[in-house]
């Protein structure tokens, strides 16, 4: 059957994210959107940033652009990355796969791993994890390559700190996603 179909059936109700996530989660359906191509993007909340790569790759400057979606009442928040050759404003080409890995002080670092050579990473973040990411001042990315070695200098190149505070609609995304941490900071 197509989404059409299930949806005309009722035999599914809602999308889920990422199953297995969901299910070690206990998330029981928070994790979802509603089965419905006409509003899988009503209400979502949308915030695209960039954050400059702290070194050099291959001797050019670039940019990790990150895009982040959430749909309220969802467990998970969907994030897309690229990296962008400042210079030119066009993807950053790169001859083997890689993979974008997502850390802060308090979580375990998530990896979105490429599916094709110099494309986009995207994956799903735990609603909990994100809202951690929101001030945290050791929170960063890092662009790692097979083909790289994994020194400390060459890791501290890749990194791009993250940074909300110029991120166009992040406050709203962060106020609806994390509503007891925005509850906490206006007291």
């Amino acid at each position: 059957m197509n989404a059409d179909e299930l949806t005309k059936s009722r035999l599914a109700t809602i999308w889920m994210y990422d199953p297995p996530y969901a299910a070690s989660a206990r998330l029981r359906g928070l994790a979802g959107i509603p089965f419905s191509t006409s509003s899988l993007l009503a209400g979502t909340f949308v915030v695209a940033t960039q954050w400059p790569i702290l070194g050099a790759i291959d001797g050019r400057r670039v940019v990790v652009a990150v895009q982040f979606r959430y749909r309220p009442g969802g467990g998970a928040i969907y994030v897309w990355f690229n990296l962008v050759n400042v210079a030119s404003g066009a993807g950053f080409p790169r001859p083997s796969l890689g993979s974008y890995l997502l850390a802060n002080a308090k979580d375990a670092p998530l990896s979105f791993d490429e599916r094709k050579p110099g494309f986009a990473a995207a994956g799903w973040i735990p609603r909990e994890v994100f809202c951690r990411l929101r001030g945290s001042r050791r929170a960063f990315v890092e662009f790692a390559e097979p083909s790289f070695a994994q020194s400390d200098e060459r890791r501290r190149e890749r990194l791009a700190r993250i940074d909300f505070t110029s991120a166009p609609g992040a406050a709203a995304l962060f106020a609806e996603a994390c509503p007891a941490q925005s509850l906490a900071t206006r007291r």
